[in-house]
């Protein structure tokens, strides 16, 4: 038996007061819009890779600076950075009409899949489904130097005077290797493949697309009316639940005729069958904006509320609209909420699991008093919270200049967190604008790690490594026989967990990276990195 020493994670080693340190940020577009509008449509979104290189990506209407060119229209952008902020490539797809890009990841064997949704019918938009002024969905692969492999375009058409109008607003890599893909349609034809009711105006979407060799192979395309007739249904964003149980979804349900909002929680099994839907919030106006799975396999959701009552029982702070943080269990049950903001509105358009034990989250706010207190002005800023998964807050980061700035996407990496969104301003914490509405990026080192406390203990070996298949994890002498392993990817997200014996070969089958595994016996907890050739 051999002694060595190896890190044991044992505490957290910051206080309240600090916040992340800033290692750069970017300012990047052309004289025209980037992000152009000013609605959840017009966001900016981010992925990070294994080697800590940034994909962006935004609507354009640009013909100059970074963007250089213009295909009609908005159009999508695309841009590369590497650890240190430096632009690798900048790319631009579009059409004649307009395209909207909505969701960003990448791949693990290079380059990464946009989604969204175009107007356009030619160029690098070719065959959508509708007629002229009709939308489709759409998702394209880029290589890792940005060329464009292929872009498949997903929708329907005017059917009996009803217009074919089709989005996909959010993309997640599921663990068998497929890509799901989230939205809203009101076609009755094309690629869906729901029985038409014409007394619904727009349900949600789910796209699940099998891909073989960086290829499309199969599509299963699932459309449902929701729960209430006459409604407006959209799904937002969705996470693949880590326990194997199937998908959450979060969206909004707009009562057509009360005008009354409320979030959508939504949970449907591995075979795509609908568990459970739950129509939550306050009594009268919600908007859904994120949502995340928790280290104990709960949901945390957010939005915004208005008042204090229906599932709200936090009271309201005050201003236009507060920022309701929710945790649900797997039964769609709320077990813990939170109401933050100040006077003035704000919003967070994001919220992520970092990976370590806390959620951050990301938008703005025009507040200068309760939790958007700082030194600056009355216009949206950016806006930054760490919370823990108890949804108590551990610190809050705010910056931007006299104009308007606004983040609408963060994710973390390497103990990093990176953020985008859209500035106008050009002063204080912001040095420069290229013309009206510009892309921003930004790098900062979180500071809520967990402490490394070298101890002598006994090493916990895992053998082969790297692996590509299969491993062998060997114990100390005293240690129980059942051990718990966890597998994260090089972003923190769980991807799954199990038990297994000393000396068991385990089979993983994951893809190609750098694995992080958290390895529980009794009551110590050792991490080891995996590598997956």
């Amino acid at each position: 038996m051999k002694l060595t020493f190896a890190f044991l994670f044992i505490g957290i080693i910051t206080s309240l007061s600090q916040t992340p340190d800033t290692l750069w940020t970017k300012t990047l577009g052309g004289s025209g819009d980037e992000c152009p509008g000013y609605g959840f449509d017009y966001r900016a979104r981010i992925a990070v890779n294994d080697f800590g290189e940034t994909y962006v990506v935004c609507a354009t209407v640009s013909t100059d600076g970074m963007v250089g060119m213009n295909k009609g229209s908005a159009d999508c952008w695309i841009v590369k950075l590497d650890e240190n902020g430096n632009t690798l490539w900048s790319k631009v797809y579009g059409g004649t009409n307009a395209e909207f890009p909505q969701d960003i990841t990448v791949l693990e064997d290079g380059g990464c899949l946009v989604a969204g949704y175009t107007y356009s019918d030619d160029l690098d938009f070719s065959g959508n489904h509708g007629v002229d002024g009709e939308s489709d969905g759409f998702i394209m692969r880029l290589d890792n130097d940005g060329n464009l492999m292929w872009n498949e375009l997903y929708g329907g058409s005017e059917f009996m005077g009803v217009a074919g109008e089709d989005y996909i607003y959010d993309i997640i890599l599921l663990k068998n290797g497929n890509v799901m893909a989230l939205g809203q349609t009101n076609s009755q034809n094309g690629d869906l493949v729901f029985e038409a009711n014409f007394d619904y105006f727009y349900v949600g979407w789910v796209l699940e697309i099998e891909l073989y060799d960086g290829e499309i192979a199969d599509t299963k395309k699932i459309a449902w009316t929701g729960h209430d007739e006459w409604n407006t249904d959209e799904i937002i964003e969705g996470v693949e639940a880590s326990d194997d149980s199937g998908y959450y979804f979060l969206g909004l349900s707009t009562h057509t005729f009360s005008g009354a909002d409320f979030f959508w929680l939504i949970k449907m099994s591995p075979d795509w069958e609908v568990v459970w839907q739950k129509e939550l919030g306050c009594l009268g106006q919600n908007s859904a904006y994120s949502m995340t799975e928790t280290d104990s396999a709960t949901i945390v959701f957010t939005g915004i509320i208005y008042s204090s009552d229906g599932d709200v029982t936090e009271p309201v702070i005050g201003g236009y609209g507060d920022i309701w943080i929710a945790e649900a269990d797997s039964s769609g049950n709320i077990i813990n909420q939170k109401i933050i903001g100040g006077t003035q509105s704000e919003t967070i358009y994001k919220v992520n699991n970092d990976g370590n034990g806390h959620l951050l989250l990301s938008g703005f706010t025009r507040s200068v008093d309760f939790y958007g207190q700082g030194d600056t002005t009355t216009v949206a800023d950016f806006w930054v919270l760490s919370m823990n998964m108890q949804l108590d807050t551990l610190w809050t980061l705010k910056q931007g200049g006299t104009q308007s700035d606004i983040l609408t996407d963060i994710a973390v990496n390497n103990g990093n967190i990176f953020v985008t969104g859209r500035s106008e301003s050009s002063d204080l914490f912001l040095h420069q604008n290229y013309g009206l509405k510009d892309l921003w990026v930004a790098k900062f080192e979180n500071p809520y790690v967990l402490a490394e406390q070298t101890q002598l203990i006994e090493e916990v070996n895992i053998y082969p490594n790297p692996s590509s298949g299969s491993f062998t994890l060997a114990l100390p002498q005293g240690m129980n026989e059942i051990t718990e392993i966890s597998f994260y990817n090089s972003s923190g997200k769980l991807i799954k967990t199990q038990n297994c014996h000393e000396g068991q070969s385990i089979f993983h089958n994951l893809p190609k990276g750098y694995y992080i595994l958290k390895i529980r016996n009794d009551k110590k907890v050792f991490f080891e990195k995996l590598v997956v050739l």
